[in-house]
């Protein structure tokens, strides 16, 4: 057995039964290997080589050029070699070296990939006698390091490499010598080989430590990657270690917090469908404005995905008084397309923000960009990981309500104080004994009873040889909602990873994934605040309650739904070198996304007794849509020295996109028969189907240029400039310039930094200013386009007619978006403690809006550029501690805040009119209301403040809003005298991981601070609106003299008045556990009996509790009534072969 053999298969001596499982799985493992021909020609390498009297060096040259295996040698071994005479044909490596050193005074062994020569004992050379060093490398965590380079000092020979393990072997000159170990984003160690065993069964471990505040991790930038330490922008990197630490289903919940300036908002609680908005650095437009999301170098969809057949639709309507619900308005929530990338893929988040990072990008980064980088291979042994993880999911935080006791005698005290009668009708039911007062059902329980126990599996399959790598990956999901209701989400995905380095002259690299998503999910979202007492939606024969609910909910449950979405995603890279500095590079990006949704609600899903109406007849609809993007982005770059300490590198390029999106769809109402309400073209009438095509290409073409100068890496000025063109405009407006100027100052390099301040370790200043257009808007809007009406409520004499949907206006041009920033980095304590401080300004102006036109027109509105400029400033900071750490124990504490403030700073008296809840000086992201001052103790009324000073307890509509302004929806701004912001002030998280030997913890707590609407408060104003109340109203004025914040409980109609004040406003702050993880990594010796390379265990849990919060109302992280933030605990076993 050489030594390879023995130091792979340690301990394997007897196998036990319980481990018959682990060999299958190996034998399946081997079959893989064996079929792939990347490993045939890892482990058959073969030499074809024919020579006559060449020199050793030179044959040894041609050996590692067709093998990929590298020599280690002293130069005095080959002093005494003699010229080769040899023939060899596909001749087995080891024969092939036993033929080459046959007549030499040399001996070869072979260990990992290295071919280690030494003299013969009794040869003439005056080689010294080697010593052989074994050893594990590891990093802070304990956890194996490959890709370490070992190397003697002072021994100009190829130098080792760790393997996947973290192993290494290196012969040295002597017991004295000095081992060199240096790794990528890691402090260099030296240490002397006498501290090292010559016995591979007892190996010394050297623990590597992270550079100072990770200043050389490498941070993905618009073309190429680049260190931290010389960056003149502001990026912010999450590693996928960070990522698997809290796995989810989509990978914007898990950086929730994490980024400084990146607000992540859920609006539907989590799990499939979840529509999650990302804003970077505040509201920029009237509107979302939605990132940029880049995947291997190709544009990916995020906020826009065309999945949507019938709708949005918030089911948070009341069974007791609603009106009936149309075809498929089923409770889905889609939106955003990382909902179809496996975290499991991703290598690297970069988030860029300011002008200096996102202005290469020009107008598609106005608003921010978010790069992915998914995993690929490396060099080294083939590796095999497994990942199986389960998770259950259990209802969330919700709103303590009233039990039914409570409820009945709150209703009855609010008849009281109104001085009516109770009544005998069904809005009496409740509290006048029709109902009774002994039943009760806690409805959020109710609507989300389920926890399901969900499966996320994936793996992986890398390595790399000679000058190429690979990764192969692939993973299966499912997801089932807490929501009642059947069926569920399951997603399947590959992704796949090549790349090749020709000696540097030329490389590739090509990644391509795809997924596939199929959703059956009917899940009931039920008005939670139904009376607790109101009579149950199901019967006892399981059919549902039309009598008590008109619109029953719970007959969703018998609609049908069927979702299948496929994603294709793939970016190729090629970079040609022709001569030293210059750099030849293509780009290129492909993403199609299809999608097929159906929908049906059958006769088992009305109520019988409807009659006619249109919302009582079946419907049924068929939608097939998708997008497609096409990116080529070729350029040219050059990098030379510019004087004796500095570097020049330009590069120039251009950006082409053509993409377009399609959507086909059939819908059919009044069915034939439920049998056939698959189709639905299957009507009683053909006037019943309606059908319609959509096709919308779109192309963006831009130029760019980028200048960077780099002194002593001291001085840094980056120049970058674009000139933009879009489709979205006209051919007189088409084309914008725009451009940023960037620079960065590191003080530390200064002679003086270190006299003058020695308890800093680093310190850097940077600034930068930039502009980008913005396109926000939707296609050809600068010309008059036409849309066909079939459908039959809107037709004209049964007719199907073209109209014009929208007014052209071919004066549009690009927004602008102004961009200026001032940062710091700090490190002090030998870099234990980190710090990043930033502050910006960002400005948009010549914002694109739909400005309202008179109904003369036969317009609503119109397109166009108006004077509006909204301003964005933010302040933030990141700090970074090493806390404690010692051999076996390690303390790290992070810290991330954002500070943020929105307003408007312009704004025309037209608009002013127009949009009431715009103003200048105020947030975009607010309303006017009437500012609510407390309760009367005399009378328990709610008192208002007026702008002039006046309280007065009066709102009734005309009081509050003349008839004029009624009929068009503004506001008197005399009443409404409080402005309320509902952006967030501030938000981010404290993270903290521990580190005990094998063993992992780590916790994450949240937190943000802003306004939030309450609904469920502002209710308890309105107690004929026949729902259930926050337990807030025990709390309410009964007495005179008393003081209290909840006024007298009255049975007024519903009054709209009371949305329009700031008594069901409250502090929507929350501070939450959001997660929190242990991990153990099973000791080396275990793993490698069991023939492993590495097992670990994992436990997680997402969205823990709430630690504090002032809001009474629903999840104050979650903006839709109705849901919950899901909470999950999770339970993962990862394997590596």
């Amino acid at each position: 057995m050489n030594f390879y053999e023995h130091f792979l298969c340690l301990g394997h001596k007897k196998k036990k039964p319980i481990f018959q499982t682990l060999l299958t799985m190996k034998l399946i493992v081997l079959f893989m290997i064996l079929s792939l021909k990347v490993s045939a020609s890892l482990y058959a390498q073969v030499i074809s080589l024919k020579v006559s009297n060449a020199r050793l060096d030179q044959v040894m040259v041609e050996i590692k050029k067709q093998s990929g295996f590298s020599f280690w040698y002293d130069d005095n071994v080959l002093k005494g070699s003699k010229p080769v005479s040899v023939q060899l044909n596909n001749m087995p490596l080891t024969e092939a070296l036993d033929k080459v050193f046959a007549n030499q005074p040399i001996t070869y062994s072979v260990t990992d990939k290295t071919i280690v020569l030494k003299a013969k004992p009794n040869s003439n050379t005056s080689s010294s006698v080697q010593q052989s060093i074994y050893g594990l490398v590891t990093d802070e965590f304990g956890q194996p390091l490959p890709g370490v380079t070992v190397r003697e000092k002072g021994v100009a020979n190829n130098p080792f490499i760790t393997g996947q393990q973290g192993k290494f072997y290196i012969p040295v000159k002597s017991r004295e010598s000095m081992l060199v170990f240096t790794y990528v984003g890691y402090e260099t160690r030296e240490l002397k080989a006498s501290a090292f065993k010559d016995n591979p069964t007892n190996l010394t471990i050297v623990a590597m430590k992270p550079d100072v505040g990770k200043l050389d991790e490498v941070q993905v930038q618009a073309y190429g990657s680049g260190p931290k330490r010389t960056s003149t922008g502001n990026i912010t990197t999450i590693s996928k270690e960070e990522i698997e630490k809290n796995p989810s289903r989509n990978v914007l919940e898990i950086i929730k917090n994490q980024v400084p300036g990146l607000f992540i908002q859920q609006d539907n609680g989590g799990g499939a469908g979840n529509r999650i908005n990302a804003t970077i650095r505040g509201a920029q437009v009237f509107g979302y404005s939605e990132p940029l999301l880049i995947v291997d170098g190709a544009q990916f969809p995020l906020g826009k995905m065309p999945l949507d057949l019938y709708g949005d639709n918030n089911k948070n309507n009341n069974p007791l008084t609603s009106t009936p619900v149309t075809l498929g308005n089923l409770p889905r929530g889609y939106g955003n397309g990382l909902d179809f990338l496996d975290p499991s893929m991703i290598e690297s988040i970069d988030i860029l923000k300011d002008a200096a990072a996102t202005s290469i990008y020009g107008s598609r980064g106005a608003y921010g960009v978010i790069i992915i980088t998914t995993k690929k291979g490396k060099q080294g042994e083939p590796r095999l990981s497994i990942n199986v993880n389960t998770r259950l999911d259990v209802r969330g935080y919700t709103p303590e309500l009233l039990k039914t006791t409570d409820f009945i005698n709150l209703q009855l005290e609010s008849y009281r104080n109104s001085g009516q009668a109770i009544a005998n009708d069904r809005s009496g039911f409740p509290f006048n004994g029709t109902w009774p007062a002994t039943r009760y059902t806690n409805w959020n329980e109710y609507f989300a009873p389920q926890q399901p126990l969900n499966y996320n599996v994936n793996g992986s399959y890398s390595g790399g040889f000679n000058n190429f790598t690979y990764y192969l990956g692939g993973n299966f999901q499912n997801d089932r909602s807490v929501n009642i209701g059947p069926g569920g989400s399951k997603r399947g995905g590959a992704n796949i990873n090549l790349a090749f380095n020709q000696g540097g002259k030329f490389d590739a690299a090509i990644s391509a994934l795809y997924s596939s998503n199929a959703d059956n999910a009917i899940n009931v979202i039920g008005d939670v605040t139904l009376v607790p007492n109101a009579p149950p939606l199901l019967l006892a024969d399981g059919s549902y309650n039309f009598v008590d609910y008109p619109s029953n909910v719970m007959a969703d449950l018998s609609k049908l739904f069927q979702s299948n979405t496929n994603l294709f995603n793939t970016g190729l890279t090629l970079n040609y070198r022709p001569i030293k500095g210059l750099t030849i590079e293509t780009r290129m990006g492909y993403n199609m996304t299809n999608s097929r949704q159906f929908a049906a609600t059958p006769s088992t899903a009305l109520d019988p007794n409807r009659g006619s109406l249109i919302q009582a007849t079946t419907r049924s609809g068929v939608l097939s849509s998708g997008m497609r993007t096409i990116t080529l982005d070729p350029n040219i770059a050059y990098v030379s020295k510019l004087g004796s300490l500095g570097s020049l590198s330009a590069r120039a390029g251009f950006t082409l996109r053509d993409e377009y999106t399609y959507s086909t769809q059939i819908k059919g109402r009044n069915l034939l028969t439920d049998v056939v309400i698959d189709n639905p073209t299957f009507t009683k009438n053909p006037s019943d189907i309606t059908a319609s095509y959509n096709y919308e290409p779109g192309r963006y073409l831009g130029y760019f240029a980028q200048l960077n100068y780099n002194w002593n890496n001291k001085y840094i000025l980056d120049l970058n400039a674009r000139y933009d063109g879009s489709t979205k405009f006209g051919s007189g407006n088409r084309y914008g310039l725009f451009g940023s100027v960037s620079g960065a100052w590191i003080m530390s390099a200064e002679p003086w930094f270190a006299k003058a301040l020695p308890f800093v370790a680093f310190g850097k200043l940077r600034a930068s200013w930039g502009t980008q257009g913005g396109d926000g808007i939707a296609n050809y809007q600068y010309v008059a386009m036409l849309a066909k009406n079939d459908d039959p409520v809107g037709q004209y004499l049964n007719q199907t007619s073209l109209f014009p949907v929208n007014l052209a206006n071919p004066d549009l041009h690009w927004e602008k978006n102004t961009k200026s920033e001032l940062g710091m980095e700090l490190n002090f304590l030998k870099g234990n403690l980190t710090t990043s401080f930033s502050y910006y300004r960002n400005i948009s102006s010549d914002q694109l809006q739909a400005m309202p036109l008179p109904t003369s027109t036969g317009f609503a509105s119109v397109i166009t550029n108006t004077p509006a400029t909204i301003q964005n400033t933010g302040f933030e900071a990141v700090l970074g501690l090493l806390v404690a750490t010692s051999k076996d124990f390690s303390w790290r504490a992070n810290f991330n805040a954002s500070i943020q403030r929105n307003k408007v700073t312009k704004l025309d008296q037209a608009m002013t009119n127009i949009f009431f809840n715009y103003e200048e000086g105020k947030s975009v992201n607010g309303k006017r209301v009437i500012n609510f001052v407390g309760v009367n103790p005399q009378n328990g009324d709610l008192m208002y403040r007026e702008a002039n000073g006046i309280i007065s307890n009066d709102l009734r509509p005309n009081a509050y809003t003349d008839l004029s302004n009624l009929l068009t929806g503004q506001i008197d701004r005399n009443r409404h005298s409080e402005w309320v912001d509902f952006s967030p002030k501030f938000f981010g998280a404290l993270n903290n991981r521990f580190n005990y030997k094998a063993f992992s913890l780590g916790f994450t707590i949240g937190y943000t601070k802003r306004m939030m609407q309450n609904d469920i408060k502002a209710n308890l104003m309105s107690m004929s609106q026949f729902r259930n109340m926050s337990t807030l109203a025990l709390d309410r004025w009964q007495r005179p003299g008393q003081v209290s914040d909840i006024g007298k409980l009255t049975f007024a109609p519903a009054n709209r008045a009371i949305d329009e004040t700031s008594f069901g406003i409250e502090d929507g702050s929350v501070v939450r556990l959001q997660n929190a993880d242990i991990s153990w990594n099973l000791p080396q010796k275990t793993v490698e009996k069991l023939g492993l390379k590495n097992v670990s265990l994992q436990l997680t849990g997402s969205n823990l509790f709430v630690i504090w919060t002032p809001f009474s109302g629903t999840d104050p992280d979650v903006t839709r009534p109705g849901y919950v933030l899901t909470r999950t605990f999770q339970g993962a076993l990862k394997v590596s072969f």
